[in-house]
């Protein structure tokens, strides 16, 4: 079975090869998903941001279901107080960027992806935030940073991007999707960003168990 899809300005036609099948076969075998579904994720494009405890559980899942293009924004390097709820960094990837090791490891747990996970070492500016967006058909937001958050946001609105966004802290975690197919954005919600100062995991603690059920 064949699958087109025209994505940002390019046909992409691919059928899934025996390798394939056999890597995904429980998802394949879900009626509402299928080929077809497989299929379509294999064409579709995810910009996560915030390669922390959030961000680890969510790149690995996505890479392993067989997303087609997975780019990764995080400027932070990894440190010992990161280990115990970011779970796919090691004592000996201390000092390294997040980005750049959590795409290593996503490329080991699914070599059959349709293009190599990409690591951006960077922070999100007002520079660089509209082109990520705008490149890619799904936006997570897996920051703890509430700047990055509003960037994320206004950029999302503006190139028509659903915008999905989760938060731990404590004990407690949140998942939520703005902006999608004309629903409520961020700043529907919470207008003044100085309002959300939120707290931090440094200051207040997380259990690291909230950051896979965020």
């Amino acid at each position: 079975m064949e699958f087109e899809r025209v994505e940002f300005g390019k046909t992409y036609t691919s059928p899934l090869t025996p390798e394939e099948v056999n890597h995904y076969s429980r998802q394949l075998v879900l009626p509402q998903f299928g080929v077809e579904g497989q299929i379509k994720l294999k064409n579709t494009s995810v910009l996560l941001v915030g390669a922390g405890g959030l961000g680890c559980s969510a790149a690995i899942h996505l890479a392993g279901s067989g997303v087609g293009q997975l780019t990764i924004v995080d400027h932070d390097r990894i440190e010992a107080s990161n280990l115990h709820r970011q779970i796919l960094y090691r004592s000996e990837d201390v000092g390294r960027y997040k980005a750049e090791v959590l795409v290593e490891r996503c490329s080991r747990s699914n070599p059959l992806s349709r293009m190599a996970p990409v690591a951006l070492c960077t922070a999100l500016t007002t520079e660089n935030c509209l082109e990520l967006v705008r490149n890619h058909a799904v936006i997570l937001d897996c920051t703890d940073n509430v700047y990055a958050r509003y960037l994320l946001n206004d950029a999302c609105v503006l190139r028509g991007r659903a915008l999905v966004s989760a938060s731990a802290l404590k004990f407690d975690g949140q998942l939520t999707v703005y902006n999608h197919q004309g629903s409520v954005c961020r700043r529907c919600l919470f207008p003044d960003p100085m309002a959300l100062q939120a707290q931090s995991c440094d200051d207040n603690g997380v259990m690291g168990p909230v950051q896979f059920l965020g």
